[in-house]
């Protein structure tokens, strides 16, 4: 998979217009107007392909067609363009909701994409419940908070998850947080990064969708996973730009937000510590100034996963 940090140069070449261009908004229903009467052009999206849409400085890409799309910026709040919450960046197996088997939906990033285990790959979340779960990961890179927020029923309802009004996911977990840590001002999504009360607000909206959509489901938060102190200098090319510091702060925001709301939680980013050691700079799971991990990385992490998922 093309990693959204590793797509800098090519983000370089999008026309973006600025900030000023698009009508102030202070609520997500004022993007509707916002984003229908901007102006269109032709966006390059490095990451998802290349499409006409509504350009904005942090986030150049989206749809100006007149769709229905629901229309919010998925990283700035009320930075308004459009965004396909079931577009997908990787085709993952359908679930056979005639099997006996319980139903397990995966919520997250790119990270969690590799923990869950690309078609082709060996060893991941997919292939290690394959004899105990009927798996499936959300539709797209969850992202950030903001985006979680206002795709998280969709991604519910996806592959028939919600049928007459029901629920039928038996388990679901879910993680946000290294989206929005990013700071890095050269990533062509920057800067996702959100304030902590924001991050919380819209942490919070996800699991109060969670609950109330699918109130017999189990639920397990899984924490964000660390990053090396090599990928923290913004003034370095590749950099992430992410702090560790950051990545700790919404960790211990999503730990007291879960524990108000009674969903267990897997400590994903001591699991990482355990083995790759406190302030490392690098490490073998990792890969070098990077947030994603290496094969022996991301297959722990899956069994560790694999595990706890079996226990709910």
């Amino acid at each position: 998979m093309r990693s959204v940090f590793a797509v800098v140069a090519l983000a370089l070449t999008v026309p973006v217009p600025l900030r000023s261009a698009f009508p102030a908004c202070s609520t997500d229903s004022d993007c509707y107007t916002a984003a229908q009467n901007a102006s269109c052009q032709t966006c390059t999206d490095p990451w998802q392909g290349n499409w006409t849409g509504t350009c904005s400085r942090e986030l150049p890409i989206g749809k100006c067609n007149g769709s229905s799309s629901t229309y919010w910026h998925e990283i700035q709040p009320c930075q308004c363009v459009p965004f396909d919450c079931l577009k997908p960046d990787v085709h993952w197996e359908p679930v056979n909701w005639s099997s006996p088997l319980p139903k397990y939906l995966s919520v997250g990033d790119s990270i969690s994409e590799q923990m869950f285990g690309l078609p082709g790959s060996q060893g991941g979340l997919s292939d290690l419940l394959r004899d105990s779960t009927e798996a499936t990961h959300n539709f797209g890179n969850a992202a950030n908070t903001n985006k979680g927020a206002h795709c998280t029923h969709d991604w519910l309802g996806q592959m028939g998850g919600i049928a007459s009004g029901v629920c039928r996911w038996d388990k679901i977990s879910f993680n946000f947080g290294i989206h929005d840590c990013n700071r890095y001002p050269g990533n062509y999504l920057a800067p996702e990064h959100l304030q902590l009360s924001e991050y919380e607000s819209l942490l919070t909206r996800v699991v109060s969708t969670l609950q109330s959509t699918c109130p017999s489901t189990k639920l397990l938060y899984v924490t964000t996973t660390p990053v090396s102190t090599n990928a923290t200098d913004p003034g370095q090319p590749g950099s992430t730009g992410l702090l560790i510091s950051d990545v700790q702060a919404v960790n211990a925001a999503a730990k007291a937000i879960m524990a108000r709301h009674g969903v267990p939680v897997l400590d994903m980013f001591e699991f990482v510590i355990a083995h790759c050691g406190v302030g490392y700079a690098t490490c073998d799971w990792q890969g070098n100034g990077s947030v994603h991990f290496r094969p022996v990385g991301w297959q722990a992490m899956a069994a560790h996963l694999a595990s706890a998922v079996v226990a709910l």
